[in-house]
C-alpha cells in the first residue's frame, strides 16, 4: 500500500469553498535500497482538478476531470504522456462488448479470479493522537490476514471537510483499476498514486501511513505542512515548453 494521494487529501476546508488546497508530505522509506531516504512531495486539489507531484518533484500526474484528461508529466525529460479519460458510457460499452466476446469458459474462470481476490480487512483500535492539530484514531489494514498499513484516519467532521471535496480521487482510484494503472511508473506509484487504490476503503481522512511488507515497516508518510488558496488552471497544466511523448486513450486507442 503507497501513501502520498490519501495524505493529501486532508486538505481542503469546509470553510474555504473557493480556495484550493495546497498539501506538503514527506515519506520516510524503512527498507530497500531507499532505506534512510526522506522524499517530499506536493498535492494541490481543486474540485474536479488534481496534482501530485513526486520523487521529489520530478515527476507528477494531473488528473483534469473537467476536460476529461490525465497528463503524467517527466520534469527532467520536459515531455509528458497525455491520456484521454473515456466517459462512463465508453467504459460500460467496452465491458459489455469484452463480456460478449468471452466463451462460456472464459466468463466461468474470471468469475473464479474475481471471488479469489483477498479482502481487505480494517481493524480500528485504541490508539488516538493528533496530526496537524486534527485528531486521528489509528486504524489495521490487512489482506488475506497480513498486515499491510496503520493509517491514522481523522473523521471528515474534525478535519473540517467533506466528503465531496474528494470526487477527483474517487475518479482517479477507479482509472487506476483500469488501463492507466500500467501506465504509471513504479516511482510515482510507490509514492503517489497508489495509494488512491484504497482511499475508497477508509472511512474518513488518512493523516499517516505505515506501509508494511511481510511484517516489516517500509515506509511512513506523514502529512507536514497544508494552506489554502485559490489555484489557477495553470496549476493544474502541463509546463510550457514541455514535449508531448504519446497521446493515447485509456479504452486502448492510440495517437
Amino acid at each position: 500500500m503507497r501513501q502520498l494521494l490519501i495524505l493529501a487529501c486532508v486538505l481542503l476546508s469546509a470553510r474555504a469553498a473557493l480556495a484550493g488546497a495546497v498539501v506538503a508530505t514527506e515519506t520516510r522509506h524503512m527498507s530497500g535500497e531507499d532505506t534512510g531516504q526522506v522524499r517530499k512531495g506536493t498535492a494541490l486539489f481543486d474540485g474536479s482538478r488534481m496534482r501530485v507531484d513526486t520523487h521529489d518533484g520530478r515527476r507528477a500526474i494531473v488528473y483534469r476531470g473537467d476536460k476529461g484528461m490525465i497528463w503524467i508529466i517527466d520534469h527532467r525529460k520536459q515531455n509528458y504522456l497525455a491520456v484521454e479519460r473515456p466517459s462512463a458510457e465508453d467504459l460500460q460499452r467496452e465491458a459489455k462488448a469484452r463480456l460478449e466476446a468471452l466463451t462460456p469458459e472464459q466468463r466461468a474462470a474470471g468469475a473464479a479470479a474475481s471471488a479469489a481476490v483477498p479482502d481487505i480487512e480494517l481493524r480500528e483500535t485504541e490508539i488516538q493522537t493528533r496530526i496537524q492539530g486534527i485528531p486521528c484514531r489509528e486504524v489495521q489494514v490487512s489482506r488475506s490476514g497480513e498486515r499491510i498499513a496503520d493509517v491514522c484516519r481523522a473523521s471528515y467532521a474534525d478535519a473540517g471537510v467533506s466528503a465531496e471535496t474528494f470526487a477527483a480521487v474517487r475518479e482517479v482510484q477507479q482509472l487506476l483499476q483500469s488501463a492507466l494503472g500500467g501506465l504509471v511508473s513504479d516511482d510515482v506509484r510507490s509514492e503517489g498514486l497508489g495509494a488512491i487504490e484504497s482511499f475508497g476503503r477508509i472511512e474518513g481522512i488518512p493523516l499517516r501511513v505505515r506501509a508494511y511488507r511481510k511484517g516489516e515497516i517500509q515506509s511512513e508518510t506523514l502529512v507536514t505542512d497544508f494552506s489554502q488558496r485559490a489555484l489557477a488552471d495553470g496549476d493544474f497544466a502541463v509546463p510550457e515548453g514541455y514535449r508531448p511523448k504519446l497521446t493515447i486513450s485509456i479504452t486502448g486507442g492510440g495517437g
